[in-house]
C-alpha cells in the first residue's frame, strides 16, 4: 500500500460526533484513532478539519477529537454575547465528552484552551502554539468596525482584507498592492476555492464570518499574560505573540 493510499485508509477511519454546549449550542466535532484521548482545538480562519494531517499523525497512539468551533462546519453559530467563556464552555463539553486529559490549542485557541486549564482539573496537559497574547488592543481589533460593515454589504474580499491588514498577517508584497489588486485577488482565490470545493469543505468564505469574533476574543484577553501564571497543567507554549 502507498502512503496515499494509507492516508486514505486511516481518512476513511475518520467519524463525526457532537456535543452540547451550555447554552444549548451544537459542537461538532471529528474524531480518529486509538488510544487515550487528546483534543486538537484549531485557530483562526480554520476549521477541525485544518489538523487533519496531525491528528492521523497521532491516530496510533491516541484518540484524536478535532473540534469545530462555533460558527465553522459542523458546529453551531456564534451569539452576540460570544465570549473567552462561551471558548472555554465549549472546549468543556468535548472534554467530558471525550474524557480527554490532553489539548492543543493554535493562536487565539491556545488562549481558550490555556484559560480552560486554569479551571478544570481534567485537563492535565496542554500545548499552546503561538499563543496569541497581545499588549496592544487597539492595533488589533481598531479593524472590526470596518469589516462588520464590508461583511453587511457583501464585500467578502474586502472584509478579508481588512482583517489580513488589521492581525497584520498579510505578506510585505501584499501590504506594498494598491488595495483594490488586493482585493481582487483576494476575490479570485476564493472564486477558485469554490469551484473546486465539496459540499462540505470550510472554505474561505464560509470562514470569512468567524474572523470579527477573533478580534474580540483578542481585545477580551489582551493583557492577561500574568492570569496564567496558575495553570496548573503541564504544559510548552511556543512563541507567544506579545
Amino acid at each position: 500500500m502507498t502512503t496515499a493510499q494509507t492516508s486514505t485508509a486511516k481518512t476513511a477511519e475518520m467519524t463525526s460526533g457532537a456535543v452540547v454546549s451550555t447554552d444549548g449550542t451544537r459542537i461538532g466535532y471529528l474524531r480518529v484513532g486509538r488510544g487515550p484521548a487528546v483534543v486538537l482545538l484549531h485557530g483562526s480562519n480554520e476549521s477541525a478539519r485544518s489538523h487533519t494531517q496531525l491528528a492521523l499523525a497521532l491516530a496510533d497512539t491516541f484518540t484524536v477529537y478535532l473540534p469545530d468551533r462555533r460558527g465553522r462546519g459542523l458546529s453551531g453559530p456564534h451569539r452576540p454575547d460570544h465570549s473567552i467563556r462561551t471558548e472555554v464552555e465549549d472546549l468543556q463539553a468535548v472534554l467530558a465528552e471525550s474524557g480527554a486529559q490532553r489539548v492543543f490549542g493554535v493562536s487565539v485557541s491556545a488562549l481558550i484552551v490555556l484559560q480552560a486549564a486554569r479551571t478544570q482539573p481534567a485537563i492535565r496537559q496542554v500545548a499552546a502554539y503561538e499563543p496569541a497574547l497581545l499588549m496592544d488592543t487597539t492595533r488589533y481589533t481598531g479593524w472590526i468596525g470596518r469589516f462588520d460593515q464590508e461583511m453587511a454589504q457583501g464585500k467578502v474580499a474586502a472584509a478579508l482584507v481588512t482583517s489580513m491588514y488589521g492581525l497584520d498577517l498579510a505578506s510585505p508584497a501584499f501590504k506594498r498592492m494598491p488595495r483594490p489588486q488586493a482585493e481582487a485577488l483576494t476575490n479570485m482565490a476564493m472564486d477558485s476555492e469554490d469551484k473546486q470545493a465539496a459540499s462540505d469543505t470550510v472554505t474561505m468564505r464560509k470562514l470569512a464570518p468567524t474572523l470579527r469574533w477573533e478580534g474580540m476574543l483578542l481585545a477580551e484577553m489582551a493583557g492577561t499574560i500574568g492570569t496564567f501564571a496558575d495553570v496548573p497543567a503541564e504544559g510548552y507554549a511556543d512563541d507567544p505573540l506579545v
